[in-house]
């Protein structure tokens, strides 16, 4: 295994939460691997994060984890005696990201990219400002693949702004001192509200649609020479939350889909996320959907809230495209 090769043990990186604060880190000397010390002193003012793709600064960046390298540890036992430990190579954690609808074509266009099975590879950086916006670090990274994106659980009673959470795979970082000029976070922000979003099914009612639960996209990797080569995407389920008396034609879908087991019932359909204006910020599409569940959400009798039905849906594919 190559030191320079990011380790498919990944999972620590995706663990870790969104960090508010510049992360720690300095350079081996000859080797250029990121390790877990300070590079200096912490900004005493954070400005925020900004994203690099091939060179262009592509928006601000609400958060951002992960990143750092790590030994990966074989295993070993000659004959009997004790099992052997020792560092085998280095492998890098994924770099998590939280964007908000403001972010340049290009990213958009790598997750449609992703989305539909055709990934493709980007080198760039996470740039880390002080209070005054000036550059005071960078986390390079190389060779990165998509590995996840994960959208916001979208909600009609919602008053809380909507980020898209997105993982990359790189190949190689690096976290290096910086300076200049950057960008304020938040100053191209577009405010995306988690309660603003339209559904469209065919012949299926959707208007009382009121809740869609979060949902992620995952790629599968596996490794070719020592480099890791997309594969499979694993696409959710969806879940939706609708009231009650728009249940009929839910309810009939399910029995033919299902309990009848008619398998030309799968459906294309749409959900846009709308902006303040109800102007489309994003379109997602689903394709060959089916119903699989379909159910009266517990109600309380002492409630005034209105009965509402959950169904689940699972979809072969997806499609993303962005229009702000």
């Amino acid at each position: 295994m190559t030191k320079n090769r990011r380790s498919f043990l990944k999972a620590a990186g995706l663990a870790a939460g969104i960090t508010s604060a510049a992360p720690l880190a300095l350079t081996l000397q000859g080797t250029g691997i990121a390790t877990g010390a300070a590079p200096g002193p912490r900004p005493a003012t954070r400005g925020g994060f900004a994203l690099e793709l091939e060179g262009s600064v592509v928006g601000s960046l609400r958060g951002y984890s992960g990143g750092f390298p790590f030994g990966e540890v074989r295993l070993a036992r000659i004959g009997t005696g004790p099992v052997d430990k020792a560092i085998a190579g280095v492998g890098f954690e994924d770099i998590r990201l939280e964007a908000g609808a403001a972010m340049d074509a290009s990213i958009w266009s790598w997750i449609g990219a992703m989305l539909s099975g055709s990934p493709t590879s980007k080198s760039g950086a996470i740039l880390m400002m002080d209070g005054d916006y000036s550059l005071t670090h960078r986390l390079e990274f190389r060779d990165a693949y998509i590995s996840e994106v994960t959208f916001p659980q979208f909600d009609g009673a919602s008053k809380d702004a909507a980020f898209l959470t997105i993982g990359i795979a790189p190949e190689r970082t690096e976290f290096k001192v910086a300076s200049g000029a950057g960008i304020p976070a938040g100053g191209r922000q577009k405010r995306w509200l988690a309660s603003n979003f339209r559904l469209s099914i065919p012949g299926l009612p959707t208007e009382t649609v009121s809740r869609v639960d979060a949902f992620t996209v995952r790629q599968v990797f596996t490794e070719e020479r020592g480099r890791m080569v997309p594969m499979d995407l694993e696409y959710p389920n969806m879940a939706l939350t609708l009231a009650e008396v728009d249940s009929g034609p839910w309810f009939d879908y399910f029995k033919e889909f299902v309990l009848n087991g008619n398998p030309v019932g799968e459906k294309d359909w749409l959900l846009e996320p709308l902006g303040p204006d109800l102007s489309v910020l994003f379109q997602i599409g689903f394709r060959n959907s089916g119903i699989f569940k379909c159910s009266l959400e517990k109600v309380d009798a002492a409630s005034d809230n209105p009965a509402r039905i959950t169904v689940e849906m699972y979809v072969e594919q997806m499609t993303f495209e962005a229009l702000v």
